[in-house]
């Protein structure tokens, strides 16, 4: 299966029309991780950035242990933040 990203301006087509049927399962997947996850990018590309880098800096900067999330690669400069509760997640963004 091709991994196709929204915001790759060669996949977009001049025009055309999609539909995504919402699932039940898909429903409650999300109802289970609203409020525990984020999606965050890297927005300077002079070094790579690997999960172990990223928890350690969410412990250094918020104090989030190291057990409480858990970091994912989704692109090489985007991750899937997951914590084990909603308020470390807010810390983030307050």
């Amino acid at each position: 299966m091709e991994d196709l990203c929204a915001d790759d301006p060669f996949l977009c087509p001049d025009s055309g029309h999609c539909v995504l049927s919402w699932t039940l399962g898909m429903a409650m997947i999300e109802q289970s991780l609203r409020g525990r996850v984020l999606v965050a990018s890297v927005l300077s590309g002079h070094r790579e950035e690997v999960p172990a880098m990223v928890v350690e800096e969410l412990g250094c900067s918020y104090g989030i242990l190291p057990g409480n999330v858990r970091v994912e690669v989704i692109r090489p400069s985007d991750f899937l933040i997951t914590f084990t509760s909603s308020v470390d997640c807010s810390a983030m963004l307050d």
